[in-house]
């Protein structure tokens, strides 16, 4: 149908509601049951429910497994249409919910009074155009002239020869080229009559044509029956009702536009926007309205299924409780809890989305896809960002001539639409992609807002922000510059033939380059005056210096909430530095209980400050958790008076020769000894670390054997229980008594030499 469309792809749109329903892939009651395919089942059991019971005898209960193909099954309930099932006046066939039903043939009350309203203001817009020409031929109104214009006439007898040009067509599977031998969408008056009163079309059809006789006759309304529309077979006036305005009406108008004088065109120009407005307006409006109504089917199809399956959980838990009194009770308390309860479906707490709800273009959060843990906008928002990396990269590697970036450098001026974009960035290998890709076209909107180039819709919901008119044209005066850095050793980035600076970000020149070469890459000539950069290299400097990933980040940082920091300290003065004492007053026990106690309300104080329950509800939990196991913990730790007890004075240790060596960290167990361990065990190794004094230094020439004796005497070592497994006592209580029995044998010893020598 591309060669008989008159409207051009911009007024289409690349991602527009238009396009969806040009591309008949908008929202439909069908393409909902196959989009969806839990809505089926709803479907067909909202229908048996809906049957006496005595049909219900006749039908499954629940939905066939082949339904796609059962005939019965998936024509006659199915994919019936529900807008009008209760508004049908012939209930003799069922009729499909297609898109082309709802927007031709639905008879709900809401899509009736939309297409009214739609066909009035076509209706209206040609009216205009046919009143303006009899002034200009007749010199008075359409109404009061007594036959027709030169523009009405030829109008209409190109909508019927168009309707009668051979087109394309698919018949069994191949496309042939056939035409039509007589008109069936543009009929007369007495057609119409005819065929209503023969039952081929409705009797509404011939009211509607008396309201809008203009559009039926020029083709902008056809009048062909809903069996017998086909759109394999169909011509540009069929599928008028997509948007597509035929392309030799469009003709029509502006070969008669282009007779009037020039002070007169401007005005007739001003009557075909109008016309085109109308007609492309009719498609969206009615589309609004079909989805509105699919979403309240679509509610109370779910809510009467959950109503019963509520009253199906009541039911099982009445009959359980005749059989057992206390399991019912359970049960019961159980049911209710799971019904009054449900589970809140997730939402995306993915980075884009919070920043999107951050900025207010988003209200509410977007729930998750099925089995994922983010929403699908957020899934493809991953995959762009890489392709947009990898797209920066082939712009800072390309030699693209001058004459090819030269049509882009246009768009810093003039608005351009993301497909037109996309087809001039095509040199680049991410971009020489031929299937619409979200993701891509997602790239093309980041790569314009780096490089500055005016998008139609760039700001409609992206997380990436435009720059202003001014920050375009510093940007681009800056990508003419060099780097005049003066070291002798400059580190550089190299990317392709060319390589930036990482002192000033600018692309580093080759020494004494040729004449109208471009000295970044001494491969294209200079874009603009001697010694200039080429645009290649002009456009690898702006994406060198204004990375998406760098922006993203800053997106970050300002919009989603993050722990304090010192940089977010709102003091201006700097802190004061107190020097560090050597000697510190030591606190009592009690005050460091409560100081320890602060520091961890602080703590989960900060941390629940800083995050929202949605968000981290089982870290909450879990910390909470925590927090109070410390509190209960606190009171069995050992007091703080106890571990001073036990150390001795610093100068007493240096000079204690048989105090115990410093052990390695967590060489030993928590719990040094089993529930096996003997008391006399436990009692000796206590006695042996913390009830013996310190020894004394001997001095040989001061004391006299007496008096050395005396003052080395200690209080008798335990005998040891050779009897013992080694499995009673530890490691740490082995090696202390062999070092006490050790130093006990030295001593004597020692003591035996001296009295030998006296």
């Amino acid at each position: 149908m591309l060669p008989f469309i008159g409207l051009s792809s911009q007024q289409i749109g690349d991602e527009s509601l238009l396009r969806n329903i040009v591309k008949m892939t908008a929202p439909s009651w069908t393409r909902c049951l196959y989009r969806y395919p839990p809505l089926v089942a709803q479907v067909w059991d909202s229908w048996f429910h809906g049957l006496a019971t005595e049909e219900q005898a006749n039908v499954p209960s629940t939905l066939p497994k082949d339904w796609r193909k059962n005939q019965w099954a998936s024509n006659c309930v199915l994919r019936v249409c529900p807008a009008c099932g209760a508004h049908r006046k012939d209930r003799k066939s069922e009729r499909m919910g297609t898109l082309e039903h709802l927007h031709l043939y639905c008879e709900s009350p809401e899509l009736l009074d939309a297409r009214k309203y739609c066909h009035a203001n076509i209706e209206t817009a040609l009216e205009n155009i046919y009143n303006y020409a009899a002034y200009q031929e007749y010199g008075e109104s359409f109404q009061d002239a007594t036959r027709q214009t030169k523009l009405q006439e030829d109008f209409e007898c190109t909508a019927i020869q168009s309707e009668l040009e051979e087109r394309p067509i698919c018949e069994k599977s191949t496309v042939v080229h056939k035409k039509r031998t007589h008109n069936i969408a543009i009929l007369s008056r007495h057609q119409v009559e005819i065929l209503t009163l023969i039952k081929k079309l409705p009797a509404d059809k011939l009211t509607e044509y008396d309201e809008c006789p203009l559009a039926h006759r020029a083709g902008l309304i056809h009048s062909i029956s809903e069996e017998t529309l086909s759109i394999d077979t169909a011509t540009i006036i069929d599928v008028n009702f997509l948007g597509l305005f035929p392309k030799s009406l469009l003709n029509v108008l502006r070969r008669y536009k282009n007779r009037l004088k020039g002070n007169l065109q401007a005005e007739f120009d001003n009557l075909i926007t109008s016309l085109l407005s109308a007609f492309i307006y009719r498609p969206i409006t009615i589309q609004r309205i079909i989805q509105y109504l699919l979403a309240a089917i679509k509610l109370q199809i779910e809510t009467d299924c959950a109503q019963r399956q509520q009253t199906l959980d009541a039911n099982d838990g009445e009959q359980e409780s005749r059989t057992s009194l206390h399991t019912s009770a359970a049960k019961s308390t159980t049911t209710q809890v799971t019904n009054n309860n449900s589970i809140p479906p997730k939402v995306c707490h993915a980075n884009k989305c919070r920043i999107l709800l951050a900025k207010g273009i988003l209200r509410t959060s977007i729930p998750c896809a099925k089995g994922r843990n983010m929403c699908p906008g957020c899934i493809i928002e991953g995959t762009r960002q890489r392709k947009t990396a990898t797209a920066e990269i082939e712009i800072l590697e390309a030699n693209t001539p001058n004459h090819i970036l030269a049509t882009i450098l246009d768009y810093t001026i003039t608005a351009v639409s993301i497909k037109k974009l996309r087809q001039s960035l095509q040199h680049l290998p991410t971009m020489n992609y031929t299937k619409r890709d979200d993701s891509i076209f997602g790239v093309v909107r980041y790569l314009a807002n780096s490089l500055g180039l005016r998008l139609n819709n760039a700001t409609a919901g992206s997380i990436d922000e435009t720059m202003t008119p001014v920050q375009i044209k510093e940007k681009w005066r800056q990508a003419t510059f060099l780097c005049k850095c003066r070291h002798i050793d400059i580190e550089q980035k190299i990317y392709g033939d060319r390589a930036f600076c990482a002192t000033c970000s600018f692309i580093i020149p080759h020494c004494n380059p040729p004449p109208k070469r471009c000295p970044g890459c001494l491969l294209q000539d200079s874009w603009g005056p001697t010694g200039s950069s080429c645009l290649a290299c002009q456009f690898a400097t702006i994406i060198y210096r204004n990375r998406f990933h760098t922006r993203y980040i800053k997106y970050s940082e300002q919009w989603l909430p993050t722990l304090a920091t010192d940089s977010e300290d709102d003091t201006v003065e700097p802190p004061a530095q107190h020097h560090r004492s050597t000697y510190r007053t030591p606190e009592s026990h009690e005050e460091l209980q409560r100081l320890r106690q602060m520091s961890l309300q602080n703590s989960f104080s900060e941390i629940r400050s800083r995050s929202s329950p949605a968000e981290n509800m089982y870290v909450i939990e879990n910390i909470t958790l925590l927090q109070r196991d410390i509190r209960h913990s606190i009171v069995a730790k050992r007091n703080i008076n106890s571990l001073h007890s036990e150390s001795e004075d610093p100068f007493d240790s240096v000079q204690d020769e048989n105090l115990t060596p410093a052990r390695k960290k967590n060489s030993l167990k928590k719990v040094l000894f089993d529930d096996t361990t003997s008391q006399s065990s436990v009692s000796f190794s206590l006695r042996s670390n913390t009830t013996r004094p310190p020894l004394l230094p001997l001095d040989m020439n001061s004391l006299d054997m007496h008096s050395v004796v005396s003052s080395t005497q200690r209080p008798p070592l335990l005998p040891l229980n050779m009897n013992r497994s080694p499995t009673e006592e530890t490691s740490f209580s082995q090696w202390s008594s062999k070092k006490t029995n050790r130093t006990a044998a030295a001593k004597q010893k020692k003591i035996e030499r001296l009295q030998n020598k006296s």
